[in-house]
């Protein structure tokens, strides 16, 4: 057990595993995990440096309570779009960016995967971080890393150049890329080279588990933390969040009803714009029609061929009308 872990755990037995904010009283090293309880107890810096661990720069808190003490200025004056009812993400993304891990962030469209990353960039300890989507182009994120890196004149230098001096730099960074989905090869290849380098951490969000072939070497091991929908409750507060900003009048009762506990889906109910509904998610019907229909041609088809083969004419007939069925029906099943 090194210096730092060794002055944590005196500090945790020191509180007796309590909050010392809330007086909380957290789980034990070997207890089982109890709902009543928080899950986790974080020693906390109050000057925002990691390698001050001397026992006036700790504090012990519960997950609720660090999250809340840990918010910067920058941080507080921000606006995410909606964090309601994601406490258990936030203190799971606090607890990784905390132990200095790097996670990533996946679920579909509209659930606050964005937020949440703007969020954990203003809460990380790095003083160099920066955030930035994958659907920008590769010359504007090179810029955005420069000038976290403050390299000198980046605004002025070309891309490549930037390239290298951002690879060259020994300078510490956290970067929390959106939208890994829509990532360019162009960019895949600038982040091996900066994965390689120990003092940078990249955090990564995207949709619904969708990882390109060549990324997964950079995100093999890193934690994901799932963005599962709002219960009823944190939905209907955002909607009234949403309906007091927008100024809509439809029925509360019924954005929710629709939103399914996507975020997303609320915001664009209030703002009249068309909901999309192309994602799969817990509480909706999955149409399997259209598998049916091409089950229904293989197995006809098979029935052509067996009649063939035996010289059986009535199978061979039956064959041929029922694919010529499936097929009609396709058009249907695919609307």
């Amino acid at each position: 057990m090194d210096e730092k872990t060794q002055a944590h755990e005196a500090k945790k037995l020191e509180a007796g595993y309590k909050c010392e904010k809330c007086g909380l009283q957290c789980r034990k090293p070997g207890e089982p995990f109890d709902h009543a309880m928080r899950s986790i107890h974080i020693v906390h810096h109050p000057d925002l440096s990691m390698s001050n661990w001397s026992r006036d720069n700790l504090l012990c808190l519960c997950g609720k309570c660090a999250i809340a003490h840990h918010q910067m200025p920058r941080a507080q004056s921000r606006d995410y779009g909606d964090i309601i009812g994601r406490d258990n993400i936030l203190t799971s993304i606090y607890r990784e960016l905390h132990r200095g891990h790097s996670f990533r962030l996946d679920g579909q469209s509209g659930i606050g995967k964005t937020s949440l990353m703007l969020w954990a960039r203003d809460n990380c300890s790095s003083a160099r971080s920066t955030y930035f989507s994958c659907c920008s182009r590769h010359t504007e994120i090179v810029k955005e890393i420069a000038k976290a890196l403050e390299i000198e004149g980046y605004e002025k230098k070309s891309t490549t150049k930037l390239e290298t001096e951002i690879i060259q730099s020994d300078r510490q960074l956290m970067l929390f890329i959106d939208n890994i989905e829509e990532i360019k090869p162009q960019l895949i290849t600038f982040l091996k080279a900066l994965h390689s380098k120990n003092c940078v951490r990249i955090n990564y969000a995207g949709k619904n588990g969708v990882v390109k072939e060549n990324l997964k070497p950079l995100v093999w091991g890193i934690k994901c933390l799932k963005v599962l929908p709002l219960d009823e409750n944190s939905s209907m507060k955002v909607a009234q969040k949403a309906q007091l900003e927008t100024g809509a009048k439809a029925d509360i009762n019924e954005i929710v009803k629709n939103s399914r506990g996507n975020p997303g889906r609320i915001w664009a109910s209030c703002r009249g714009e068309p909901l999309r509904y192309d994602e799969h998610v817990k509480g909706d019907e999955m149409n399997i029609l259209p598998f049916l229909v091409v089950s229904g041609i293989a197995i006809f088809i098979s029935m052509r061929y067996t009649g063939r083969a035996s010289g059986a004419t009535d199978i061979y007939l039956f064959g041929g009308i029922g694919m010529a069925l499936m097929i009609f029906s396709r058009v249907f099943a695919t609307k």
